[in-house]
């Protein structure tokens, strides 16, 4: 990166909460030149213009110390004479689930044309805040960023080359290249995101009485909840002119997507008078025909509503941070004309990936649950795998590195399973420990297991991809974290969690007593693909000291949670769960035979067996039961538990993979990306098929299962 750009900021504003700030240089071409890209990046936030067109937003997340910077061709939106380049940033002033707040803001980018640069980020820039944006507005979750409060009536056209800034201040330098906290600035290892328009179906409309609330989430949920809104006859919109709304009343339109998807509503009104109000909620579940709208007094405090005002004439209202869900819940407030007219547009945003053509069973009962599961993996690919689309578009490292392990296989793109590896190790605590969630830090979000699962997604990689130096650069990373675990060993050589952090092992009602059996098959898998991995490498060090660790972990499970035949989760012998038996046959605890007896009771509870008392895994922790079932090349059995419980959700129309078999909690999520893993399996069961129909007649199919991996 050249050293003359600098990260610029606006003088009057180094620390303000939700600011929306403008940036904006002009410059002139005698020609077109034959290429022309932006390299650009920004604390927290961007939206880059070039000749007032959208061109993108980002940047892909990072922690500040290794920043990304995104990489945009503009080749096409340029001119001959005056061209313009605008930037909006939005900062919140805190941390959140995808952003770590260093008290410091800033603007980072590059224009190259033909391959040399043009202009960079100075103090030649001006900058201003924008107007148009409120301060006020909350928090949508626990997890995000802030409700957007927007006055179209105070927006200026300063994207367009007329317009006259002489009025803003010019940018101040608020870094140098290399200072902090931007300490190394990374080229964006992934793909840019693509937009497509989605389809949307408008499905109710109602009146409701509107009563006025600082919280735009409080005015939709109001009029969304009163016995108006439930009582009234639907209203009939033939065309895009919307009737005529009177004061104190509100017209609740809802649209419904395909699916839950990541995305915003753009509506583009028309015939607007100045100052009509509107409210833009979006929602994923409907029960039993009625929509739910979240109740932010619950758990995750969510609020996902913004609020918008028109200036007269023609508007594009569109949220400056994506949003996401399967409804979108829009309210008109009166009073209106009945010359405003509304044009619903959902822009969809996800990474760009390809299904590869055999990965699609040709058992037609299995097709529309792999189309559901590669719904769900599509919707939770942006720039890294997140949780779900709606509710937080978070990256949780125990799910990410799994599904963006089974994106890598069943598309053949590895770069968001390497992000997700990275952006982890570049979160570690300092006793060496992933975080729970990137870019986030918290020690009360580190999930003690997700550590373990980096292990398995580093493996997974070295797999899939044969880099070996990436894994090399991680190694201390991975010897730091691994290490780190021993000092949680007690006197009978198990671990305990550890204190303020969390033990969360899966949804299912597992015991909380320590020591927990399943938290200690967790670290022996670890250490066991650990010490495969330092053999691979000649780390005869690391892999003699792993081993040993892990034999005596072997013993020292059998002795603690093992009697009279039977495995339990805790000291106590008060559970039994699924998940030991399929971790106790991947770490092979148990021999083949014992093995074979576990995952058949396994299997029977998730088939509802009625005198089985396991407790049930959750559907993403199904992932390790069915890893188990493969590794005993028992993949029917995996088909027979996909059919019978996948189906449920399609049997009640859902379109995407769930959080938990049912999520009528607050908030539960109907689109979770590690839910949708039983494509992988069905998946790599079809390529066995394929393989198997390949054998010559009076040969043994069984020659080479190893490498079909069943």
């Amino acid at each position: 990166m050249p050293p003359t750009v600098s990260w610029i900021w606006s003088h009057g504003l180094p620390d303000a909460k939700e600011q929306y700030v403008r940036f904006r240089r002009g410059f002139s071409l005698d020609r077109i030149p034959s290429s022309a890209t932006v390299q650009v990046s920004a604390d927290s936030r961007y939206r880059l213009y070039v000749n007032g067109t959208s061109v993108a937003f980002g940047p892909v997340r990072s922690y500040q110390h290794r920043q990304c910077v995104d990489v945009h061709d503009v080749t096409d939106l340029l001119q001959v004479g005056d061209n313009v380049i605008g930037v909006l940033v939005y900062q919140p002033g805190y941390s959140h689930y995808s952003y770590v707040h260093r008290e410091k803001s800033g603007l980072w980018l590059m224009l190259e044309v033909d391959q040399q640069p043009l202009l960079c980020s100075d103090s030649a820039w001006t900058a201003s805040r924008d107007p148009s944006y409120s301060s006020n507005g909350k928090r949508i979750s626990i997890y995000g960023a802030g409700q957007e409060i927007c006055d179209l009536r105070l927006r200026e056209a300063w994207l367009e080359s007329e317009f006259d800034d002489q009025a803003w201040e010019a940018a101040s330098v608020s870094a140098r290249q290399g200072e902090g906290p931007w300490l190394a600035l990374q080229t964006a290892p992934l793909k840019n995101l693509v937009e497509t328009v989605e389809h949307s179906q408008r499905v109710a409309v109602r009146l409701a009485p509107y009563v006025a609330h600082a919280d735009p989430h409080e005015e939709i949920r109001s009029a969304f909840l009163s016995k108006m809104a439930l009582d009234a006859p639907a209203v009939e919109l033939s065309s895009a002119v919307l009737p005529a709304v009177a004061q104190d009343r509100v017209l609740l339109i809802c649209y419904a997507l395909t699916h839950s998807q990541a995305g915003s509503a753009r509506l583009v009104f028309r015939g607007a008078r100045g100052g009509e109000k509107g409210l833009v909620s979006y929602l994923e579940k409907a029960c039993d025909g009625r929509l739910i709208l979240s109740d932010p007094s619950t758990y995750c405090q969510m609020r996902m509503t913004d609020r918008f005002e028109l200036a007269p004439g023609l508007n594009t209202v569109e949220p400056f941070t994506p949003r996401g869900g399967r409804f979108v819940l829009l309210g008109i407030v009166g009073p209106t004309s009945s010359d405003l007219s509304l044009q619903f547009e959902f822009v969809n945003r996800r990474y760009p990936l390809v299904l590869q053509n055999e990965a699609m069973p040709t058992d037609a009962a299995l097709q529309p649950i792999a189309q559901m599961c590669w719904r769900t993996l599509q919707s939770c690919a942006l720039d890294g795998m997140v949780d779900c689309p709606w509710r937080e578009q978070a990256v949780w490292v125990g799910d990410s590195v799994i599904t963006a392990a089974i994106i890598a296989e069943l598309c053949g793109e590895p770069r968001l399973l390497k992000h997700m590896l990275r952006l982890a190790a570049d979160g570690a605590t300092p006793d060496g420990l992933m975080p729970g969630v990137v870019v986030h830090q918290s020690e009360s979000n580190v999930v003690l297991a997700y550590s373990f699962a980096w292990v398995e997604g580093l493996a997974n990689y070295l797999k899939l991809t044969g880099d070996t130096d990436f894994v090399l650069e991680n190694w201390d990373v991975l010897v730091t974290m691994l290490d780190r675990f021993q000092d949680d060993l007690t006197t009978d050589g198990l671990l305990r969690a550890q204190p303020a952090r969390r033990q969360f092992l899966d949804w299912a009602e597992l015991p909380g007593t320590e020591p927990s059996c399943l938290y200690n098959l967790r670290y022996l898998y670890a250490l066991q693909i650990a010490s495969a991995l330092a053999g691979q490498f000649d780390r005869a060090d690391d892999a003699q000291r792993w081993h040993g660790w892990a034999h005596s972990l072997k013993a020292s499970i059998r002795k603690m949670f093992f009697r009279q035949g039977i495995w339990y989760d805790d000291p106590c012998g008060a559970s039994r769960s699924q998940h030991i038996g399929a971790f106790l046959t991947l770490t092979g605890v148990v021999s083949k035979a014992e093995a074979g007896r576990l995952l058949r009771e396994a299997v029977a509870r998730s088939l509802e067996d009625r005198d089985n008392a396991l407790v049930l895994m959750s559907p993403y922790m199904h992932y390790y039961l069915f890893l188990a079932l493969e590794q005993l090349g028992r993949s029917g059995d995996i088909l027979r538990v996909v059919t019978y419980r996948w189906t449920r959700w399609l049997e009640q129309g859902a379109r995407t993979t769930w959080e938990n078999w049912e999520v009528d909690f607050p908030d539960g999520s109907q689109c979770h990306g590690w839910s949708a893993h039983p494509l992988l399996f069905m998946a790599r069961h079809a390529k066995c098929e394929r393989l198997m129909e390949q054998v010559p007649i009076g040969t043994n199919p069984y020659l080479d299962i190893g490498e079909l991996e069943l």
